[in-house]
């Protein structure tokens, strides 16, 4: 579908794990489709940050994650805190 609808694509987001059945995308394969269609990514990473690495890497990789959400209760810490990852450039086109 990413090679289908790429130009018509604004951004494309996708769960890193499911709590119900264990299932981790592969989250760097998805990502390089993504961008060879140069569509940005946002990772939602609440059910995969607390138990597995995941790495970001650098722009222009091929398997960058441009987005990254998660809460971070998933990693047994107080409650009412998220965290959103993003390039700069995102933060600077206006309010929040």
């Amino acid at each position: 579908m990413i090679v289908q609808y790429g130009n018509r694509l604004k951004l494309i987001s996708i769960s890193g794990a499911s709590n119900v059945t264990g299932y981790k995308s592969d989250v760097g394969r998805i990502a390089a489709m993504a961008h060879r269609a140069g569509v940005p990514i946002l990772v939602d990473g609440a059910q995969l940050v607390s138990n597995s690495s995941l790495e970001v890497k650098p722009d222009g990789h091929p398997e960058h994650i441009d987005c990254l959400v998660f809460s971070v209760h998933k990693m047994y810490t107080p409650f009412g805190t998220g965290v959103l990852i993003g390039p700069k450039k995102t933060f600077l086109r206006g309010a929040p």
